[in-house]
């Protein structure tokens, strides 16, 4: 009764063992390259768009209404030619 559950513990050593180090490497890997790489990536598109709005806030009424003016133009080309 004594060694009933070695059938267990050789188990976990040849096959538990081995697969938890593979998903504890699979899992850091993911981590490593997937999440910061996408969380890297939406900082630096957001950064990025932030400075072009930056620039585009002057100050100056005349160009806010440049851009508007713009604007309108554009949605009137969309709206008669689509």
């Amino acid at each position: 009764m004594e060694n009933k559950f070695y059938d267990e513990e050789l188990n976990e050593k040849t096959l538990l063992d081995p697969f938890m180090l593979f998903s504890k490497n699979v899992v850091a890997w993911v981590e490593k390259n997937v999440v910061d790489g996408f969380v890297r990536g939406t900082y630096l598109g957001v950064a990025n768009i932030g400075e072009v709005f930056k620039r585009l806030q002057t100050g100056l009424v005349q160009n806010y209404l440049l851009l508007v003016s713009f604007g309108v133009i554009l949605v009137l080309a969309y709206i008669i030619f689509v």
